[in-house]
């Protein structure tokens, strides 16, 4: 019987510079993964606050929402004036802890005035 030795139970090095891009892409499509439901869940709050604010201030619409609304705020009225878009950037809490201000996401809701 032969012996084995311990560099035969370690495993070959195509195996590990196979893990590492597997690695890496995994988290990457954690990152992606994260940012598209946070964006959903900013988007799905925008448009309950838009609403709450618009039904409680009917009249007095865009100054209300101007003051109410936190962060970098765009609005833009259709030519009947009848809906306002408004986008919101927001940053991702836990991605950018780590890169700063470049992790942010875009949120588009539309209001009926």
């Amino acid at each position: 019987m032969k012996l084995l030795s311990a560099f035969d139970e370690r495993g070959s090095v195509e195996a590990g510079l196979a893990i590492i891009p597997t690695t890496a892409l995994f988290l990457m499509t954690v990152q992606l993964i994260l940012a598209q439901s946070w964006q959903s869940f900013e988007t799905a709050q925008l448009h309950d606050e838009v609403n709450r604010i618009l039904i409680s201030a009917p009249g007095d619409e865009l100054p209300s929402l101007r003051s109410q609304l936190n962060g970098k705020v765009e609005f833009d009225v259709s030519e009947n004036g009848k809906f306002l878009t408004i986008t919101k950037e927001v940053p991702i809490p836990i991605i950018s802890t780590l890169l700063g201000d470049k992790a942010m996401v875009r949120v588009h809701t539309l209001a009926y005035l």
